[in-house]
């Protein structure tokens, strides 16, 4: 017996969804931004600096030590950014080394 079944099988039921995240808006209403120019990572970067939670996802192809990274996703309460990893490459990274951001 898996302990989802136990604990309805008790007549306690798991709340429906977690306590931090009762006054979250629906994901359907978050708006996303596609990150994909080089000149856009600074602002985004600063932004990203000032949250105090992140949820960071990753796509890609056979993701590991030889698969490839696509797509980067981070999310903060407001906003979700998708970075285009094919199109900025390396400079995704390098970008938020940067201390002049």
């Amino acid at each position: 017996m898996n302990s989802a079944y136990n604990l309805r099988s008790k007549g306690t039921n798991p709340p429906t969804k977690p306590n931090n995240q009762e006054d979250q808006p629906p994901a359907a209403s978050i708006p996303m931004e596609l990150i994909d120019q080089e000149h856009q990572l600074p602002d985004v970067i600063q932004l990203l600096r000032k949250e105090t939670q992140l949820s960071v996802d990753c796509e890609g192809v056979e993701l590991g030590k030889t698969g490839e990274l696509c797509l980067v996703q981070i999310a903060t309460s407001q906003k979700v950014y998708l970075f285009d990893v094919v199109v900025l490459k390396k400079k995704i990274f390098d970008a938020g080394k940067q201390e002049s951001y």
